[in-house]
């Protein structure tokens, strides 16, 4: 009995000392977006937090929902450990829904495992911007600071629409380890297309109508196509890529892209095949246009999904299919 009673007080001041140890929710502040950049060997945190103030009761209404922290040091944590000191409060990344990155963080695998060790979900969106602490701090047309809600939507809409790359932590984080091409969306104060950041130290920036292409060549369905005034949906699309030496110096890709698309509204005809043959024309010049790009920014292998040819002049032949109904 005695040996009950001595096991149980331990078990008492063990669960004691665990609570007066842990930081308490009221010494937390709740991270639910963050831009990091890192320049210099100084790195420079900005994180979005919900502002508690604003929240119910008898606060103040007038408060705004969210505010902006910032904080810099010669790691992420003294970076962390500033924003502690300025807000009074701990920051908590387990509630992260974007993360904001330059291109020094994301060429780093240790700092993006970093991140995911400090309980940001691996299923986190990562987005490249020139200037994180900018994008984290962007304000809609009342002075209000745009929630992360609302960016994961637009990234969310606008992958859905063949308008940009997706990507997560833990996606980054494996082409870094394995020196692939990141493939990346990319935001300066709204987002504005794709970052393919290759390992040999280059960045290719693609527009958002580059980046409908390349999804299309990537076999991304989802994509909305503008034809003849109207608009068609790619509900799938596949991709055959051939390449042949025609001799020592000069190959040629020829590329078969077939779409089946969906006609969501009607424009200057009401003929179906009219838009399916300048659907075909409008893929096959984008494509080719696009291809020439990977193969002079080298980031072709993307596309092809094959080594570079020993080549010295390579050329492009495109064919079209698209079925629309």
């Amino acid at each position: 009995m005695k040996r009950i009673t001595i096991m149980l007080l331990l078990s008492i001041n063990m669960l004691l000392l665990s609570a007066c140890g842990a930081t308490q929710v009221n010494e937390r502040i709740f991270v639910q977006m963050m831009g990091i950049e890192e320049n210099n060997g100084i790195c420079e945190l900005t994180v979005q937090v919900y502002n508690v103030e604003a929240s119910g009761g008898s606060k103040d209404q007038s408060k705004p929902e969210y505010k902006i922290i910032s904080g810099s040091g010669r790691s992420f944590y003294e970076a962390v450990g500033a924003i502690s000191e300025e807000s009074g409060k701990k920051p908590f990344f387990g509630h992260c829904t974007a993360v904001y990155a330059n291109e020094a963080v994301i060429r780093n695998k240790d700092t993006l495992r970093m991140l995911a060790g400090e309980r940001i979900s691996i299923g986190c969106p990562v987005i490249y911007s020139e200037k994180p602490s900018r994008s984290v701090n962007v304000k809609d047309e009342n002075g209000d600071l745009t929630g992360a809600d609302i960016i994961t939507a637009r990234l969310d809409y606008l992958h859905k629409s063949g308008l940009s790359a997706e990507t997560t932590l833990k996606n980054v984080t494996a082409a870094a380890t394995n020196s692939r091409p990141i493939i990346i969306p990319m935001a300066e104060d709204e987002p504005v297309g794709t970052a393919i950041i290759l390992s040999d130290g280059r960045t290719i920036q693609l527009d958002m109508s580059e980046t409908a292409v390349y999804n299309l060549l990537r076999e991304e369905a989802g994509i909305s196509l503008s034809v003849l005034g109207g608009s068609l949906s790619v509900d799938n699309a596949e991709k055959n890529v051939y390449y042949q030496t025609l001799d020592n110096k000069n190959g040629e890709y020829n590329i078969t892209i077939k779409v089946e698309c969906t006609l969501k509204e009607l424009g200057s005809s009401d003929i179906t095949d009219e838009y399916a043959a300048e659907a075909e024309k409008i893929i096959s010049l984008s494509a080719e246009q696009l291809c020439r790009k990977a193969l002079n920014d080298g980031f072709l292998e993307t596309i092809t999904e094959t080594g570079k040819p020993d080549t010295e002049n390579i050329s492009f032949r495109i064919y079209t299919n698209a079925d629309i109904k």
